[in-house]
């Protein structure tokens, strides 16, 4: 497997990720009627959270959002702002909500699987950097606000996940070109879960019977 390189698409597709999922946490702190301090907080663990967890599992350091601080200057501009616009409109929109997750699930987790790629980790660990990094904000999200994590859910999220970052890793492996690449994967993975929100795909559920 060679060693990919990050490009321009996936950098400033994660800035805009890490806004997107800042918008999520900000989101759903406002329902719970957290203070300010605690909206930003869960903003940041939210849009940081996965990224810092890659990360550690990968003995990857400094950890990129203090090596970096324009993700952390992103995610508390966003948050800001989405405080600034719900308190204008004095409303909470379910499906601005949704659709920031979505877009912040596709972008993390082609980064996510491209930084594992660039330390020459095999495909399917490679796999589960991606999906790790695109999940676990938003499982600290929904733990700290005392709600069940979407990913532990019927929901179809994290399996959409797992099929993006393996598309991403095919295309590479096609020779296509990184910046298309990405973009082809991050718009598979939120279609798809456009697509899981809008029909209600579900995965089946496992019972056991006495």
């Amino acid at each position: 497997m060679k060693a990919y390189h990050a490009g321009w698409v996936i950098y400033y597709c994660e800035l805009s990720g890490v806004a997107a999922f800042a918008v999520t946490g900000t989101l759903m702190a406002g329902r719970k009627s957290l203070d300010w301090f605690g909206v930003i907080t869960i903003s940041l663990v939210t849009a940081l959270g996965g990224g810092a967890l890659r990360d550690v599992l990968m003995a990857h350091y400094p950890i990129e959002w203090v090596s970096n601080e324009n993700g952390f200057l992103v995610g508390v501009s966003a948050s800001l702002g989405t405080m600034i616009w719900a308190r204008t409109l004095k409303t909470f929109n379910d499906r601005v909500l949704l659709v920031a997750d979505a877009f912040g699930l596709a972008v993390f987790t082609v980064r996510g699987t491209d930084m594992a790629l660039q330390q020459n980790l095999p495909p399917s660990i490679a796999v589960i950097m991606g999906v790790a990094t695109a999940v676990a904000g938003g499982v600290m999200r929904d733990v700290l606000c005392n709600e069940v994590p979407l990913v532990f859910k019927r929901e179809v999220y994290a399996s959409i996940s797992i099929l993006g970052a393996v598309a991403y890793i095919t295309l590479l492996d096609l020779q296509i070109s990184l910046e298309v690449a990405s973009a082809i994967a991050i718009a598979f993975v939120f279609v798809s879960r456009i697509a899981a929100i809008r029909w209600k795909w579900k995965l089946p559920r496992f019972d056991v019977v006495d």
